[in-house]
């Protein structure tokens, strides 16, 4: 319930996202309003929606075992603490996708936005205050610094799930650091998918122009 006013409260401000998108991830005007603000909410709502077919419990039935008989019940449980460390080129919807899946799964969460988009993060945070959550459920972290926090985040043993989008090189640090507390460490990191066009294509410099990524100044990820 407090999600889904959240989500309403965020459709409310959504020029003020746009905008946001377009003075910190410096998005132009089509790509702010589709697929950065529209994008990232359609998203959230999805979430919300997907919600109710979540199995939190399981009969596995009675089995019995050296003459033993066991009721057999499989429970899932929220992981716990989530750091959510998320990059500048799509922030809101990056951002949406980590906390919101992390929140409906009972965890609590600290989102540690990239420090050329503090803002997309902080009125995230300052709209959770408005929605009613509860104090703790979900905190934002801001810091000029690129790696300060996420270190603390990374290596704090109260912390159990890290949750990272971002280049290669981080993503290893992350798993290095977070190994000494046994994190559970989810990584989406950089790299792009190779596409190979032969010189007997049909039409090979529309073919080329095609594979291009110039959306978002090259920061496309699709």
């Amino acid at each position: 319930a407090l999600l889904k006013k959240y989500s309403a409260l965020l459709w409310a401000r959504r020029q003020e996202l746009v905008d946001i998108s377009r003075l910190e991830a410096g998005a132009s005007i089509g790509a702010a309003a589709r697929a950065q603000i529209d994008g990232a909410l359609n998203g959230m709502n999805d979430l919300l929606e997907c919600f109710h077919r979540v199995v939190w419990e399981e009969d596995r039935g009675r089995r019995n075992d050296n003459g033993v008989d066991s009721e057999r019940v499989v429970l899932y449980e929220p992981m716990g603490v989530v750091a959510a460390i998320t990059p500048w080129n799509v922030p809101l919807y990056v951002n949406i996708g980590k906390v919101i899946a992390a929140l409906l799964a009972g965890c609590t969460v600290v989102l540690k936005p990239a420090p050329d988009t503090p803002k997309m993060g902080s009125i995230m945070g300052e709209l959770a205050i408005e929605a009613g959550f509860p104090p703790g459920v979900f905190n934002v972290v801001t810091s000029a610094d690129p790696a300060m926090a996420g270190e603390m985040l990374v290596a704090d043993p109260r912390v159990d799930v890290v949750s990272f989008t971002g280049s290669t090189g981080v993503g290893k640090r992350i798993m290095e650091r977070g190994a000494a507390t046994l994190k559970r460490v989810f990584l989406e990191l950089g790299g792009k998918s190779a596409s190979i066009i032969l010189d007997d294509a049909p039409n090979f410099a529309m073919s080329v122009m095609s594979t291009m990524v110039v959306f978002h100044a090259g920061q496309g990820c699709a």
